[in-house]
């Protein structure tokens, strides 16, 4: 699925770059001719692409209900947030214009799922496994105390995550 979404973006800043622009045949055209709003309008079509493809992905993790992480949430409310702002200001300033109406829930189904995604995926792992090797008695001093958890060893490119141990030895 992250090839997906790769792609999308990619397909994004294609249209982006490789947009018209206005012909320099007599002397008319050129990048300072425009109307002013096609950078207005290529961050629209940036923003709408961005917000399909996050649809296209909560429908996917729907379906194998499966919750994405707590970060893919924040990103997700971040970006989604902000637009039903503007498609609730859109929809009081039109007096029910359909097209907001349909925006503005379709950015708050976004926007809830962002939070449920950071509620669902912000849940504690559970505490790594204590072994405790030799004498078992009440005291906490005696005997070893291992901690099992994951970990990611950052060395460049031969970066790995794994298993570390910690503890009293």
């Amino acid at each position: 699925m992250r090839r997906t979404i790769l792609i999308g973006v990619l397909v994004t800043l294609a249209v982006a770059l490789i947009a018209p622009r206005a012909a320099l045949g007599c002397g008319r055209g050129g990048y300072g001719s425009g109307s002013g709003f096609q950078g207005l309008g290529i961050a629209a079509v940036a923003v709408v692409a961005t917000d399909a493809i996050l649809t296209v992905w909560d429908a996917q993790t729907m379906f194998v209900s499966h919750p994405p992480s707590a970060v893919y949430g924040t990103v997700e409310t971040i970006l989604a947030l902000p637009q039903l702002a503007i498609g609730i200001a859109g929809l009081t300033l039109s007096n029910g214009n359909p097209y907001f109406v349909g925006y503005t829930f379709w950015m708050a189904a976004l926007t809830m799922h962002g939070i449920w995604s950071m509620a669902a995926g912000a849940r504690a792992p559970a505490p790594p496994e204590i072994l405790r090797l030799g004498p078992s008695s009440g005291d906490a001093s005696s005997g070893l105390e291992v901690f099992v958890g994951p970990t990611y060893v950052p060395l460049g490119q031969l970066a790995h995550p794994g298993f570390g141990l910690t503890g009293r030895f």
